[in-house]
């Protein structure tokens, strides 16, 4: 199997830093390929625009999606975003590491998602990435126990814009996401723990629930 981790934190010293390193030696170890992309070191941009595209279609009116979809069909898009494409036709499952912030992703990834998930590629029509599989990965502020659907929402309603409306749409298979809570509050005890559980979470994932 080969793994395309997508890392969304600003510091790579960071305990998601870790966990994508962490995630690319376990499953290195098991005898997978695996690839980084750690947006923030790329300096990964993270608006979608005319820059995307090395020949634009017009300079007068910008059509995102009729833009894309030419650059799919003609191999036009800006250098960053077509080395971003390559990576994901390559994996067979797609790990993104990241902290929750507002209840959602860094803007950075978002961006990522923006231009990256290309209509004519991802969605649209044509879906290259339908049979591959997606695993969200994640830290929070908040204590893994307040996501109860009282509290706060479910994890899994929470996340339900990027597990069904990206992932799911783009007709991979999703399985339930992985989160560490209360992150800035761990003990070292509780973060070797955390660790411990990430790693076997990696070494179980094909009888990890699917929840799309």
């Amino acid at each position: 199997m080969h793994v395309l981790v997508v890392l969304a934190h600003p510091e790579s010293a960071s305990f998601n830093g870790h966990l994508a390193r962490l995630a690319e030696t376990t499953l290195t170890a098991a005898g997978h390929t695996v690839e980084i992309s750690d947006l923030y070191q790329q300096e990964f941009g993270a608006v979608a625009g005319l820059a995307d595209f090395t020949e634009p279609l017009s300079t007068d009116y910008f059509d995102l999606q009729a833009q894309q979809r030419a650059a799919v069909a003609n191999r036009t898009f800006a250098p960053d975003v077509q080395a971003e494409m390559d990576k994901l036709r390559r994996c067979d499952l797609l790990l993104f590491q990241f902290p929750l912030w507002w209840h959602s992703v860094p803007a950075i990834l978002k961006g990522w998602i923006d231009r990256v998930l290309a209509v004519g590629f991802a969605y649209g029509g044509v879906k290259e990435l339908a049979g591959k599989r997606a695993l969200v990965s994640l830290t929070s502020g908040t204590p893994e126990h307040l996501w109860d659907g009282v509290t706060l929402p479910t994890l899994e309603s929470t996340l339900s814009h990027l597990l069904r409306g990206t992932l799911a749409f783009c007709g991979m298979a999703v399985y339930e996401p992985f989160m560490i809570g209360g992150v800035k509050q761990l003990s070292p005890e509780q973060r070797a723990q955390a660790e411990v559980d990430f790693v076997e979470m990696l070494h179980h994932l094909p009888q990890r629930r699917l929840i799309f």
